[in-house]
């Protein structure tokens, strides 16, 4: 029992973590499309947004989180490579 107490907890916290991120790539974005962050940084966040679209468990979140991103950001992580 106690296992799977500490297995919803951390599955709770990789949720958690995922929005978090989403979030903080949404700002990204806005960032980059305003020209406030360098085309060499931003590129670097896609590498990264990529690494967390790739979160094959964590997708459904993703595609469901896509619904209140904008639609550019949303085409952009459209583009991804998808190992999932």
């Amino acid at each position: 029992m106690r296992r799977t107490v500490k297995y919803i907890r951390q599955q709770k916290l990789f949720v958690e973590i995922i929005i978090m991120h989403l979030f903080t790539y949404e700002n990204d974005y806005f960032q980059f499309v305003q020209g406030l962050m360098p085309q060499q940084v931003w590129e670097a966040k896609l590498v990264a947004l990529e690494f967390i679209y790739n979160q094959c468990d964590m997708r459904d979140l993703m595609n469901y989180r896509k619904n209140w991103l904008p639609a550019g950001f949303v085409e952009i992580i459209n583009t991804l490579n998808d190992k999932c």
